[in-house]
């Protein structure tokens, strides 16, 4: 059992290791989204559309419009003036986590406030933007020691694999991003960590629809990602609030879901876990200043965090599952670009 719930905390940390099933449709419809009956356990069916086998990932699938809101409609877009630098951090607050394992919930664990995210710098390319990041590291507060692990194993992926690590994507005016690259061609982006930056990236930049929209405006958009072995399904649900120039305020909704997929057993050539589902949930009140940065800020927004993968061992199948929630902020700032210091970062990779 120990060994089985080792290998599965290592598999849910880094969504599997580099023995990779094939990624076909049939590994990734949503068919049974219920835990076996040794668990009540069970997961939402997700509404999104089907994986295709032979798409680009990640892409930004469609943006619907459903409603175009009401009163004067203005065509949103980004349309940042000039390059600035900044930053775009992820606060984790109020959060608890538990466990089940043989058949039986633990505790909660309330985590420590926790905080990560990048340094960013944005450059105009033509009619759109290239957004450079370096990963920082994280930070929490203090606490008992199983807080502490409990917080360190949240941020054990971004420290592990995002944290010193720079890359850059280009952006278009409607929020539709492009593949992620190193930001220095002599210091390669390892795919893990564009995966990890990727994953946190897209679920915090809004993407707009082409059409003018008002407010009460409603648009859904619907991506594909990747994380190690796992495919992810996101959609996103954003209604307008309020547009009061270049500012808009939004109530968002960013859903992340895997279902019926197999991921390899980290070390195990040839060894898979069947995840049986693994959702993550975003939702709140967010504004994204069109003019100053690409990325938003919120206050209070609600996450939720559970998956759920199963194995066969000698002692018959095994059932691990996870489930966290708490608060989260988006902390963004910019400011003009300071090119003497920017360029001595560089330099130093600092």
């Amino acid at each position: 059992m120990k060994t089985f719930l080792g290998v599965v905390l290592l598999t849910a940390a880094c969504g599997g290791s580099s023995t990779t099933p094939s990624k076909s449709v049939e590994n990734s419809q949503e068919k049974n989204t219920s835990v076996p009956p040794t668990t009540t356990y069970t997961f939402p069916t997700p509404k999104v559309d089907p994986i295709e086998s032979d798409q680009t990932i990640p892409s930004l699938k469609s943006i619907r419009l459903r409603n175009s809101g009401k009163g004067k409609k203005v065509a949103l877009r980004y349309a940042i003036e000039k390059p600035n630098t900044g930053k775009f951090e992820v606060q984790l607050r109020s959060a608890k986590t538990r466990e089940l394992k043989a058949r039986k919930w633990s505790d909660f664990v309330e985590l420590p406030t926790v905080r990560y995210g990048f340094t960013t710098q944005v450059k105009i390319k033509d009619d759109a933007f290239v957004v450079r990041w370096r990963g920082k590291k994280s930070s929490a507060e203090s606490g008992t020691p199983a807080q502490v692990a409990a917080a360190q194993a949240v941020v054990a992926n971004f420290n592990q694999h995002i944290t010193g690590q720079r890359g850059e994507f280009p952006i278009s005016a409607l929020g539709k991003m492009d593949v992620m690259v190193a930001a220095d061609a002599s210091q390669p982006l390892p795919p893990r960590s564009k995966e990890e930056a990727e994953n946190l990236i897209w679920q915090a930049v809004v993407p707009f629809p082409e059409e003018k929209v008002g407010t009460g405006a409603v648009w859904h958009a619907h991506s594909v990602l990747e994380k190690g072995d796992v495919l992810v399904k996101q959609q996103g649900k954003y209604t307008v609030k309020r547009i009061q120039g270049p500012v808009v305020t939004l109530q968002s909704e960013i859903r992340q879901v895997s279902l019926n997929q197999k991921v390899g057993v980290p070390g195990k050539e040839g060894e898979f876990l069947d995840l049986a589902g693994a959702v993550r949930i975003v939702k709140g009140e967010i504004t994204v200043d069109t003019k100053t940065s690409v990325f938003p800020q919120g206050k209070n927004l609600t996450f939720e965090h559970r998956f759920h993968v199963q194995a066969d061992t000698p002692q018959g199948k095994q059932d691990y599952a996870f489930e966290a929630e708490g608060t989260i902020d988006f902390l963004s700032s910019a400011g003009p670009r300071k090119v003497a210091a920017t360029l001595k970062s560089e330099k130093s990779g600092s």
